[in-house]
C-alpha cells in the first residue's frame, strides 16, 4: 500500500471479516485517475476485535489483532 497515504486507507471488521480498503484519486490538467485496493480475510473466532490496531509505517500497513 506504499502508493497510498494513511488518510486513503480504511480498516474495518464486519461479521468476523477484516476488511482493508484504499482509494486514491489524482488529477492533472488533462487526466483524472482513481486507484483502489480491496482485501478481506476471516479473523479467528477468538480475535479481540475491540483491541484491533492498525498502523501505517514506511508505506506498510501493520495490523495487530490480539486474541482473547
Amino acid at each position: 500500500l506504499s502508493e497510498y497515504q494513511p488518510e486513503d486507507i480504511k480498516v474495518s471488521v464486519k461479521d468476523g471479516e477484516l476488511i482493508v480498503k484504499a482509494e486514491r484519486k489524482t488529477e492533472t490538467d488533462t487526466r483524472k485517475s482513481r486507484t483502489s485496493f480491496f482485501q478481506s480475510t476471516s479473523l479467528p473466532p477468538q480475535t479481540d476485535i475491540d483491541h484491533l490496531q492498525s498502523k501505517y509505517i514506511d508505506g506498510k500497513l501493520v495490523i495487530e489483532a490480539p486474541y482473547l
